[in-house]
Formats: structure tokens, C-alpha cells, sequence
């Protein structure tokens, strides 16, 4: 039996991680600078299709060849990018990042909300626990060599 018990609360991490999304989609094309229209919708773009990469190797029990296409348009935009000054491709970094630190708190508090009612063992809760796992491995893979 999956169910532990019938406790029901929202934790504050839910609540940090909506105020999170909203600070992360609040952010300006002029923090990333360069040219505004094309550089933000480039950096959007690479947020977006960073998460569902993750989210496409969690749905497929985390197969390499689950993701070629996604990886594909992720390396066209870096490519884009590349040309621009080294503070709008920092700028453009933190994004990203944020973007997957926005996404690791919303699962985290799923995670807890899900834990409170289950076991680890049921399926949606091993996904989450997959999922936070791969989003903290790319986030050090970014963070430690950028694009």
C-alpha cells in the first residue's frame, strides 16, 4: 500500500517556488542586454527547452536517444548566442539557471507535499525523485561550464 496518511497542508515551498516563477519570469531583456527582443526570446526558449529535456528523460526511464531532437535545438541557440559579449552570455546563464532552480523547488514541494501521503516507492514519487535528481546534475553541469 502506497498511502501513509490523510494529512493535507501546503508547505511554504510550494508558496517560495510560485513567487520564484513569477521573480524568474519578471526577468528583463535588459538584464540579458545585446539585442533585447532576440536575445530574450533565445534565452526563454533555452530555459524552456532545458526543462523539458529533463522532463522527456524522466518520462522515458532517462534514455539517451530520448533527447536528440531537444539537444539539437539546445545546441542551435547556444550557437546563437555565442557570438554575444562574455556579461549577456553570464546574463543569459543565470537565466537558465534560475529557470531550473525555479523548477527544483516547485518538484521539491511536490515531492513533500507527495511524501506525506506516500511512500517513496510509489511511481509518481520515484519520478519526482528522478526528476530533482537530473535537474541538480545539469544545473552544476551549467554552472560549472556555462552554456
Amino acid at each position: 500500500m502506497y498511502r501513509k496518511s490523510t494529512i493535507k497542508a501546503v508547505p511554504a515551498a510550494v508558496l517560495f517556488a510560485i513567487a520564484l516563477q513569477v521573480g524568474v519570469a519578471r526577468t528583463s531583456s535588459a538584464q540579458v542586454g545585446g539585442k533585447p527582443a532576440l536575445t530574450d526570446s533565445l534565452v526563454t526558449r533555452l530555459s524552456q527547452l532545458e526543462v523539458e529535456r529533463i522532463s522527456i528523460r524522466v518520462a522515458t526511464g532517462d534514455q539517451p536517444d530520448s533527447t536528440q531532437a531537444v539537444n539539437a535545438r539546445i545546441q542551435m541557440i547556444r550557437d546563437q548566442l555565442s557570438g554575444l559579449d562574455t556579461n549577456v552570455k553570464r546574463a543569459a546563464t543565470q537565466r537558465v539557471l534560475d529557470t531550473l532552480q525555479s523548477r527544483e523547488y516547485k518538484v521539491k514541494a511536490d515531492l513533500y507535499t507527495l511524501r506525506m501521503k506516500f511512500t517513496d516507492q510509489y511511481p509518481p514519487v520515484r519520478r519526482l525523485i528522478q526528476e530533482d535528481e537530473l535537474i541538480v546534475r545539469r544545473f552544476q553541469e551549467i554552472r560549472s561550464s556555462g552554456f
